[in-house]
C-alpha cells in the first residue's frame, strides 16, 4: 500500500506540508492558555491593588 492511495492510508503524502508549522492547533492552544493566564495575573494584580487602596483609605486625614 503506498501512502497516496485512497484506500489505504489517506489521500495525501505524508511528506506533503497542508500547513503552516506555527499555525497549528497545538500552538493556538497554548497561546489562548498564555492569555488566560497573563489576564489572570494582571486581574489579581489590579485586586490586590484595589484593596490595598481601599484599606489605607481609612487612615488617611485629607
Amino acid at each position: 500500500m503506498l501512502p497516496n492511495d485512497q484506500i489505504g492510508w489517506g489521500h495525501r503524502s505524508l511528506l506533503q506540508k497542508t500547513e503552516s508549522p506555527m499555525l497549528d492547533g497545538a500552538f493556538f492552544s497554548h497561546v489562548i492558555a498564555w492569555v488566560i493566564g497573563a489576564m489572570s495575573v494582571c486581574a489579581a494584580v489590579a485586586t490586590f491593588g484595589a484593596l490595598f487602596s481601599m484599606g489605607r483609605s481609612g487612615y488617611r486625614k485629607d
